[in-house]
């Protein structure tokens, strides 16, 4: 039996590796969001998209070429379990691919105005401290 080449094989040979987001947990508490809750980290989608959008910019920023969505525990039936209807839940899992594609359009944008510096941001160290909720 041959072996099947991974299909994210091709991109980590194109672009010489792979670097992909940390947590989204630890930088959503460091702001202050509660999540001890049966959704954790997709509590956010609910009352805070608009940070969920900046933890994903944050990673791309400090050069991040693969970020995860804000979806782990984001199902239809977790949803259910606080009341939240189906419709809802439907956007609410679509969103947070959408904020992902948003951040990473807002991070090109502002990267192409940059020249050869890189990140937006100074790095990926200055991000990880960032991202952690220190301040060095």
């Amino acid at each position: 039996m041959a072996l099947t080449k991974h299909p994210i094989a091709d991109l980590i040979a194109r672009r010489g590796g792979l670097v992909i987001d940390g947590a989204m947990s630890t930088p959503l508490e460091a702001a202050g969001l509660n999540l001890n809750d049966t959704l954790w980290s997709a509590k956010a989608l609910l009352e805070c998209p608009d940070l969920v959008r900046k933890v994903h910019y944050d990673y791309y920023a400090a050069g991040a070429n693969a970020v995860e969505a804000c979806s782990y525990q984001a199902t239809e039936a977790a949803f259910a379990r606080k009341g939240i209807e189906k419709a809802e839940a439907s956007r609410l899992i679509r969103l947070s691919g959408e904020l992902v594609r948003e951040a990473k359009k807002r991070c090109s944008a502002r990267a192409s105005g940059m020249g050869s510096g890189g990140s937006a941001h100074g790095g990926l160290h200055w991000a990880l401290r960032r991202l952690s909720g220190r301040r060095q």
